[in-house]
């Protein structure tokens, strides 16, 4: 028993000693070595006389793997990082671009480093923070455009009695048309407004005393020929929409006024009691107060053969053009109510003072 233990001793240790270079050479291999097989060791079945001594259990070590072998071999990746070359064999590290592989950010179902493009939003960075109000990402209004548009209008234009009385004692009243066109710069819910306005002034003719002034002599008989008055403004009207169709209207403007026509008077009193001396229970009545020596039949016939040049007295009557300026201001207060008709089209229904009181309608168009 001893003596077969130090023969199978003396047949393994040189066998490892073989081997050993063939181990050496073959670690790059991804294969493992061959293990050597011992033979087993059975008391009961000797071994053949015939075996050549030193080959008993011993397998044949692994052939060295020749230069073309080898250069197909690449040794695995430590890195994790995909080769170059496909992989054919179980266990091969895959390109990034095949199913399961470890893909790269910019391709569809990768995950995107924070600084790329539709990364992940890095919450320290400023303005990345997803808490912050939507409003702030909203695009910026576009700022609304100007509209333009041209007009009319028809105004009824009075000057009651009381507005009268405010420089006045005794004054007739006024009740007239005017008329105009308009054109309209309108941006948002303002309006700038250049108009031209032509105004008939139908004053009644009558007896006028100023206030303050002596009614024996300083009442006047007083003409209005053809009097008119044409003026051009500028006026800023704001509007308060109520509807999507009605909106309150206000503005204010200033313009100049041009008279036309003319306008005549002559100086009351210088009579007896009865023939045309005046006073205050008869001041209005133009036919108990008027000039000296007047033909009341024949009123006009008679101004007319006493016409005269500068001011008269009431002991001297003679007709004379009143002296007023030639161009005065204009001061335009308006409110009213707009109502649009589509988007080229509306109305405008409006009361104000224009030197004086007026109470009309406007159509526009706006291109």
């Amino acid at each position: 028993m001893i003596r077969r233990s130090f023969q199978l001793l003396a047949i393994v240790v040189p066998t490892m000693v073989m081997s050993a270079p063939n181990w050496v050479s073959a670690a790059p291999s991804p294969e493992p070595a061959l293990p050597i097989a011992v033979a087993a060791d059975d008391d009961d079945e000797p071994k053949g006389a015939d075996e050549p001594k030193g080959a008993v259990g011993k397998k044949a070590p692994a052939s060295q793997p020749s230069a073309k072998e080898s250069a197909g071999t690449k040794a695995p990746s430590t890195t994790g990082v995909a080769s170059d070359e496909p992989g054919d064999e179980p266990g091969d590290v895959k390109r990034g671009d095949e199913p399961g592989d470890v893909k790269r950010g910019d391709e569809p179902g990768s995950v995107k480093r924070p600084d790329e493009p539709g990364g992940a939003v890095n919450p320290d960075e400023p303005g990345s923070n997803p808490a912050e109000p939507q409003k702030q990402k909203k695009k910026k209004k576009a700022p609304e455009s100007a509209s333009y548009g041209i007009g009319a209008h028809v105004r009824g234009i009075f000057i009651p009695n009381f507005m009268m009385q405010i420089g006045f004692e005794v004054a007739t009243e006024m009740n007239s048309l005017s008329f105009g066109g308009e054109f309209i710069w309108r941006k948002g819910n303002m309006d700038i407004i250049a108009s031209a306005n032509y105004a008939l002034f139908a004053v009644k003719d009558g007896n006028f005393l100023g206030r303050g002034k002596a009614v024996a002599t300083d009442s006047d008989y007083i003409q209005f020929k053809n009097w008119s008055w044409l003026s051009f403004n500028a006026l800023f009207v704001w509007h308060h929409p109520f509807t999507s169709w009605l909106s309150l209207v206000y503005g204010a403007g200033l313009g100049v006024g041009i008279n036309l026509g003319r306008i005549l008077r002559i100086s009351n009193g210088g009579g007896d009691a009865g023939s045309g001396a005046c006073n205050y229970n008869n001041v209005e009545n133009i036919n108990e107060c008027y000039p000296k020596g007047m033909d009341t039949n024949n009123r006009e016939q008679w101004l007319e053969q006493n016409p005269g040049q500068g001011k008269d007295s009431p002991e001297d009557p003679h007709r004379f053009e009143a002296d007023i300026p030639p161009v005065l201001p204009v001061l335009h207060l308006l409110i009213g109510l707009n109502f649009k008709i589509g988007e080229q089209f509306s109305i405008r229904v409006d009361g104000g003072f224009n030197n004086a009181l007026y109470f009309g309608a406007a159509t526009h168009y706006f291109f």
